[in-house]
Parts: structure tokens; C-alpha cells; sequence
């Protein structure tokens, strides 16, 4: 809900919910260790949030909202503590002002307080600046912190797959993933060709994956694991099945290169091509940085500078991801921008895209 409370000032309203539920019975014959062969998962995602945007003389937008956020997990034989379930919630306040210093130079300052109800409370701050050479070409830069808390799959997720022989194992003892953003860029558009580069760097700590910690097959061995992982032994894992679990494992960065080439043909017609570097490595080693999912800076819509936030790590739990993926965001309203995801195994990589788009 989007409501004008005068020429100068609006406010934004909105609510979401997600739900998630599934359930499993499985006929066993004969396999090496226990396995329940019944489940069920059931998720919800409740979120709202308000803001409200000011303009302030001529050369001034100031904006600030409130989000609150929760999410539910319960299940039996998929969620440490079965049917009764686990939950997190938030609240974020954020605020951001952007102010045109000059003609062609233009500063966002903001930040961003988030009260977590396992992890307390952090504060993110961000600034960016835009400066016009000419009409047709732009620089722009932007720094700015992260903060992502575990999911409650990555905490309390209990997964054991009876037919591929592995099991997934949350790890209540994680802690949140912290980043730090750095962009630069620019974009050249004259008439209907349009060129724009960004570079960026991300250094992260304590990134979250899951991790593979051998494939027990005695109760002795068992023992040995939980005990050198520090995992509580009321997740119950199973014997014979290859272990994964949640861990904070290594610091990282990734750097890289994103370009875009725009030429409108015609009114109707449009031909755009994309390319994308990736350079993701371990602080320590050097070597490859090796996690399932990464999260990567997207463009800059309407070529405002923006600052986007830490890596994320997606288990392989079926969480509530498809409804938050479904969650407007909003550039220039201080929610965090969008993040484009991509799989990688390897430190360096390169992706191109090109579409061609006819109006009808």
C-alpha cells in the first residue's frame, strides 16, 4: 500500500507470507543402519514493513523504515526439536539520505539496525556517491558493511536422505556471517548505445557452508565425530551415511568485473550483452574459495549507487528461499539491493549473456 500524505512525503506499507509444507513416507527392505522412514516439514515466512520517503528542499530525499521478519521451522525427523519447532524473528530499522552537493555530484549516506533474536544487535553502515562527468558519462562508487545471520536450516536442520546415504546436520553453534563491500563504476550512455563497468570486492568472515566430516560407521566413530565438532548428540545422526554439517569455515573475498553493452536498434528492438569475472579465494591460502552457493553485486538500477551485503550460503535444506526470492527489492528506499546468485566450484569465473528484446 503506497499512500501521498503530500506532494513531499509518501508512505509505503507492506505485508508477505510464505508457506512451505511437505511430508514423506518411505518403504525400507533392507539398508546398512536406522533410518526413520517418515517425515514432515512445515515453514512459514511473516514479514512486514513501512517506510516513508521525504523530500527535502530541492537537493535532499530522506527515507527510513521498519521490517519485521519470522521465520517458523518445525517437523518431525527434519528440525531438532521435531513437531515443536523452531523460530527466529527480526527488526530492522534503517535510514537513508541522499544529497545533491552539487549539480552533477549527489552522496547517499545510511545504515541499517538489525535486532536478531539469537544474535542481538548489529548495526551496517553505508555510503555511495554519484558523480556526473557529462550527460552521457557517470562515475560512481560505494562502500559498505554486511551482516547475515545462520537461516534455521543451517542451525537446526536434521536431514537424513534414507536412498543416497547422506544426512545434513545443523550446527547451533554459528556464527553470522560479516562482510565488508567495495564498489566502483561507471556507465557511458549517448543516445541509444550504452556501455557500464562495475568493479567489486567483497572480504567476508566466518562464511557458512556445509562441510563433509566422513562417513561413521561405528558408534565409537560416531562419538569421535560429535565430540571433535562440538555436535550436540540430540540431532541423533545416523551410522553408514556420508555426514554433512554447517560450519563456519574459512574467510574469504571475492573480486571481480561486471560489464553491460546496450544498443537500441530501433524503438521496438534492443540488443544488450553482459559479462561477468569472478575471483573468489580463502584470506589464508589463497587457494580456491570452494562453497556451494555464492551471492554476487548486481548492476546499479537507474545508476544510483548502492551497497550490497554478505555472501550467502544456501544448504540443501528446502527452505523458505522461493518466498523471499518473491520479496520486492527496492533500490533507493534502503532495503538492500538484490543479489544475483550463481554456482561455483572454482576461483575463477567468467559468465556472458546477451538477450535481444522486441516490443510488441
Amino acid at each position: 500500500m503506497d499512500i501521498g500524505l503530500s506532494p513531499m512525503t509518501q508512505w509505503s506499507m507492506r505485508g508477505y507470507y510464505g508457506k512451505y509444507d511437505e511430508s514423506s513416507a518411505l518403504d525400507i527392505l533392507s539398508q546398512p543402519g536406522e533410518v526413520n522412514d517418515t517425515a514432515n516439514l512445515n515453514q512459514r515466512l511473516y514479514r512486514f514493513d513501512s517506510s516513508v520517503s521525504q523530500v527535502i528542499g530541492s537537493r535532499q530525499l530522506l527515507q527510513g523504515g521498519v521490517e519485521w521478519t519470522q521465520d517458523q521451522y518445525r517437523g518431525y525427523n527434519r528440525v531438532l526439536g521435531d513437531n515443536a519447532g523452531q523460530e527466529i524473528s527480526m527488526v530492522d530499522l534503517w535510514i537513508s539520505d541522499r544529497i545533491s552537493v552539487h549539480n552533477r555530484l549527489s552522496v547517499t549516506l545510511g545504515g541499517r539496525f538489525n535486532n536478531h533474536s539469537r544474535y542481538g544487535k548489529h548495526f551496517v553502515p553505508r555510503a555511495s556517491a554519484l558523480f556526473r562527468v557529462t550527460d552521457s558519462l557517470r562515475l560512481r562508487g560505494a562502500v559498505g558493511r554486511g551482516f547475515r545471520s545462520p537461516d534455521l536450516g543451517q542451525l537446526y536442520f536434521r536431514f537424513q536422505n534414507p536412498t543416497h546415504f547422506y544426512q545434513v546436520i545443523g550446527n547451533t553453534h554459528l556464527e553470522p556471517e560479516e562482510s565488508t563491500t567495495y564498489q566502483v563504476g561507471f556507465d557511458y550512455n549517448p543516445s541509444k548505445f550504452r556501455f557500464a563497468v562495475n568493479f567489486f570486492r567483497n572480504d567476508i568472515q566466518d562464511l557458512i557452508q556445509a562441510e563433509y566430516l566422513g562417513f561413521p560407521t561405528s558408534p565409537q566413530a560416531m562419538a569421535e565425530l560429535l565430540q571433535s565438532f562440538r555436535i550436540d548428540p540430540v540431532f541423533n545422526p545416523s551410522l553408514f551415511r556420508a555426514f554433512y554439517h554447517y560450519q563456519n569455515v574459512q574467510d574469504v573475498y571475492t573480486a571481480g568485473i561486471e560489464s553491460r553493452v546496450e544498443l537500441r536498434l530501433t524503438r521496438n528492438l534492443l540488443l544488450s550483452s553482459g559479462y561477468t569475472y569472478l575471483d573468489a579465494r580463502d584470506k589464508e591460502t589463497a587457494t580456491t574459495a570452494t562453497f556451494g552457493s555464492f551471492t554476487a553485486p548486481t548492476g546499479w538500477e537507474d545508476y544510483e549507487p548502492t551497497c550490497v551485503g554478505p555472501i550467502s550460503a544456501n544448504g540443501p535444506s528446502p527452505d523458505v528461499a522461493a518466498a523471499r526470492s518473491a520479496i520486492p527489492t527496492r533500490y533507493g528506499t534502503g532495503i538492500w539491493p538484490s543479489r544475483s546468485s550463481a554456482e561455483s566450484n572454482c576461483s575463477l569465473r567468467s559468465t556472458t549473456c546477451s538477450t535481444v528484446r522486441i516490443r510488441g
